[in-house]
């Protein structure tokens, strides 16, 4: 635990401006560390993140892949969306759109 805050802390990733979904008690870890330092981190959603320490192989390969569009292909996405009325968004505590 102590590594994963060191390496978020050097990265500068503990300056607030960044959200993790990680394990509630590595979460603990961090807001511990950062007040014993005089910082204040804090949980704002706990989504939950799990560990697979034995993945399983599914039965079945799922149809699909993972793709990456260009910026046109994700422009005619949302724009569908947003004409459709299918656009959702998650908003912070400052009401900053987070997450579509």
């Amino acid at each position: 635990m102590e590594k994963a805050y060191q390496l978020a802390k050097e990265n500068k990733l503990l300056s607030g401006k960044h959200h993790f979904n990680i394990k509630y008690s590595l979460a603990e870890y961090f807001i511990r560390r950062a007040a014993e330092e005089g910082s204040e981190l804090k949980i704002i959603t706990n989504m939950f993140a799990y560990d697979c320490l034995v993945p399983v192989r599914p039965d079945t390969e799922a149809d699909g892949g993972i793709y990456q569009k260009d910026i046109s292909g994700y422009r005619e996405d949302a724009e569908e969306l947003i004409r459709t009325g299918n656009m959702y968004l998650w908003k912070d505590e400052q009401g900053r759109n987070v997450t579509a």
